[in-house]
């Protein structure tokens, strides 16, 4: 009996028979079945972890881009190509394949007072690395060469980078353009030092000034050889300098006759004051028993320095009352040496403590007389307040100026001094000076007003007149310090 496949009919072999032909037929059927159920099985599987995935994928979002540099910056002086620069972009995933691109949002946005400059200039390239692509080298371009009428200033655009699954960002962009060349600067810095010069050199205000400046010089030697200043003298110098400074010649001369005439009396009185301190200094050094040492050297310099502070500007009329306070501070010497433990004498010294001189000094003879010490007390007082009364003036010693120096040298005294060295102490010298310092303040200027100015020219008269002025203020003060160290070597100015 034939049996049926398909449309074939194959005859039965031999030995072959029915039932066994269709428990094979049932085989077949369920193996192909298995084998179909195996497949719906595993592209189900895929399908799922496809869906899991993307499930995945929107659980975590997209990805984030974060810059290292918070604004690329362009500074582009006079020239007007193109630059470019190289920042890195951290992204939070792999952007190897999320096809990252970079536009110029807008035209380039000016300060004020200019023409916006076209996005076109403005160009950008983003790469993943290779070997890290969570990691952008993002590449900016800014290209002037081809935009005309070009004004100085600064603008301010922006890149924005986007790509597949990627959060979009906005890079800002600084470009800075100055006007002007290097050469035409310097030409303004130059001829600013030239008028600078001859306005030093031929104004009549500079040569009022010259005889105070000369005055005040010879001032600022003698207070500085005082031991003590006043309030009252720094107060006047200060104001002497201001009035030097603002070129007003009456009132320096005025402030320099006011100093000059207490001068010598104070230079006096300084020294009696000076004196007296030293002697404070020893007794604050004195092995003695006595607790409340230190209250009495505070209030022996307490008065001292009144009295300094009152002696200006009629230090005369103080003498008498430093002379005084400085044989009253020997007396205390004289009492911590006498009586060290303070034992007899020490009513005395509270006195002192408590700032009552002159009940300390009536004290201390009361105590003296008892002792049959008094008539000792009162020669060491006396010969203290002498001292005091006759103190050298050292402070008004002049110095000894190069003029007088060469003057004795030319006569032999102390030897003969060449033509060529008066004229390089004279003239060389004092010019090399004065060119050098008026070189040192024209280079800080062209520094400050024009290389570090990255958008020069954009204030116009402005920025130009600022840098004339810094050449005229070299001009000015390099003539000054020419004369100044003429008249130091003792030549007329």
């Amino acid at each position: 009996m034939p049996i049926r496949i398909g449309i074939a009919q194959i005859p039965p072999e031999e030995g072959w028979d029915q039932q066994s032909g269709y428990a094979s037929g049932q085989l077949v059927h369920r193996l192909t079945r298995a084998i179909l159920c195996l497949l719906f099985l595993g592209v189900s599987l895929m399908w799922a972890g496809a869906g899991a995935q993307r499930a995945i994928a929107q659980a975590t979002g997209p990805t984030t881009l974060t810059p290292t540099a918070k604004q690329v910056v362009f500074e582009f002086g006079t020239s007007r190509g193109s630059q470019s620069k190289t920042i890195e972009v951290d992204a939070s995933a792999d952007v190897s394949t999320a096809n990252l691109q970079v536009l110029s949002v807008s035209d380039l946005t000016p300060s004020e007072g200019a023409q916006s400059l076209p996005f076109g200039v403005l160009r950008g390239k983003a790469i993943p690395e290779t070997a890290d692509p969570t990691i952008v080298q993002l590449t900016v371009t800014v290209d002037l060469s081809k935009v005309a009428a070009l004004k100085a200033g600064s603008y301010t655009g922006s890149l924005r980078v986007f790509g597949t699954n990627v959060t979009p960002i906005s890079i800002p962009v600084s470009v800075s353009i100055k006007s002007g060349f290097a050469s035409l600067a310097v030409l303004v810095l130059i001829i600013g030092l030239g008028v600078g010069y001859l306005f030093r050199l031929n104004t009549q205000v500079g040569i009022k000034m010259r005889p105070v400046l000369q005055r005040a010089d010879r001032i600022r030697h003698q207070v500085g050889q005082l031991s003590e200043e006043p309030k009252g003298l720094k107060a006047d110098l200060d104001q002497l300098d201001q009035a030097i400074a603002s070129w007003q010649a009456d009132a320096a001369t005025a402030a320099a006759d006011l100093i000059e005439k207490g001068l010598p009396a104070l230079a006096q009185l300084a020294d009696a004051i000076g004196r007296a301190r030293a002697e404070v200094a020893v007794q604050s050094r004195t092995q003695t028993a006595y607790k409340s040492l230190q209250e009495v050297v505070d209030a022996e310099n307490a008065k001292l320095t009144d009295a300094l502070d009152r002696a200006w500007p009629d230090p005369a009329s103080m003498g008498s009352e430093v002379s005084k306070l400085a044989s009253q501070i020997a007396l205390v010497s004289w009492i911590l040496r006498t009586d060290p433990e303070a034992k007899k004498y020490g009513p005395a010294l509270d006195l002192f403590g408590m700032a009552k001189f002159d009940e300390g000094e009536q004290k201390t003879k009361e105590i003296a007389d008892s002792e049959n010490v008094g008539s000792v007390a009162s020669d060491l007082m006396a010969s203290a307040a002498m001292a005091a009364s006759l103190a050298p003036t050292t402070g008004l010693v002049s110095p000894v100026r190069p003029r007088f120096l060469r003057r004795a040298m030319r006569k032999g005294q102390i030897g003969r001094i060449s033509k060529v060295a008066a004229v390089l102490f004279e003239w060389v010298l004092p010019i090399f000076v004065g060119v050098a310092g008026a070189a040192i303040i024209a280079v800080i200027g062209f520094q400050s007003q024009y290389l570090k100015n990255a958008i020069f020219g954009f204030g116009g008269f402005g920025d130009w007149l600022s840098l004339f002025l810094w050449g005229f203020v070299a001009g000015v003060s390099g003539k000054a310090v020419a004369d100044y160290a003429r008249q130091a070597s003792g030549a007329s100015a």
